[in-house]
């Protein structure tokens, strides 16, 4: 399988797969360039690990539907998801003053409410419930 263009684009997915009987995917819109390219032969049965990060979230981002695409065709996923900015955005609703070290978030006890239930409660849900309206199977 070859992937492109996508937040999978980096991913070891696909970069020594045999190059078989390609389909391209997209998500129709215009100017959007092809995003997966599945093989038939090769993707059937297997896993994939994909992180979404925060910055793609509720863009004009394709790795949803593509996913969806590469669930129809056998290929099961693990989706792993950020959520920085609408952490960030959070925690200044509450007063809470994020806190980075050499580009990492320093998650203490004040803030730490707060990161859980915007991933697991916010974020998370929200992903879940794309991924169903898209046809997916998802938890």
């Amino acid at each position: 399988m070859s992937i492109s263009n996508s937040s999978l684009a980096n991913s070891p997915v696909g970069m020594n797969a045999p190059q078989t009987d390609a389909e391209t995917h997209t998500s129709g819109e215009p100017g959007v360039q092809p995003s997966v390219e599945t093989h038939k032969e090769t993707n059937s049965g297997g896993t994939i690990v994909v992180k979404i990060g925060g910055s793609t979230l509720g863009s004009h981002d394709t790795t949803l539907h593509d996913l969806v695409t590469l669930q129809r065709q056998g290929v099961n996923s693990v989706v792993v998801h950020g959520g920085g900015k609408i952490i960030s955005d959070w925690m200044a609703k509450q007063g809470v003053m994020p806190r980075f070290v050499r580009g990492l978030r320093v998650t203490d006890a004040p803030s730490l409410d707060i990161v859980v239930a915007v991933l697991t409660g916010l974020i998370n849900k929200n992903l879940v419930a794309s991924m169903v309206e898209l046809g997916a199977r998802s938890i």
